[in-house]
């Protein structure tokens, strides 16, 4: 499996500054839980436009910390939020969640290397 955290790419951006890209990959691990629980209540209640919102946080976070995978999955959650497709939103949800934890696992070996 591919890694779903692009170090490289991350690093790049940064002009390899370890210290700069582990203070990005850990706001990315502080935040995403409530993120993702937001996100989550949103589809939940329906609320497309909250949904959207919500989507559209977690691909930047995702974009910001090399998580290709992920921001692709929440920019596709943006979209479905904007047409008020909210029954695709709660199945492709699942998927988020699963690539979020894959990603958080990266990050967290990625920040441990760092130390």
């Amino acid at each position: 499996m591919k890694n779903p955290f692009d170090e490289e790419d991350l690093l790049d951006r940064l002009m390899g500054d370890d210290v700069l890209a582990k203070r990005v990959a850990e706001r990315f691990l502080l935040d995403i839980p409530s993120q993702l629980a937001s996100l989550a209540e949103a589809i939940n209640k329906a609320d497309a436009t909250d949904t959207r919102f919500k989507a559209h946080s977690i691909k930047g976070a995702a974009a910001n910390a090399s998580l290709g995978k992920v921001r692709t999955l929440a920019e596709q959650l943006e979209r479905l939020g904007d047409v008020g497709d909210l029954i695709t939103a709660k199945i492709v949800l699942p998927q988020l969640k699963r690539d979020v934890d894959s990603a958080a696992a990266a990050l967290r070996d990625f920040c441990n290397r760092q130390q």
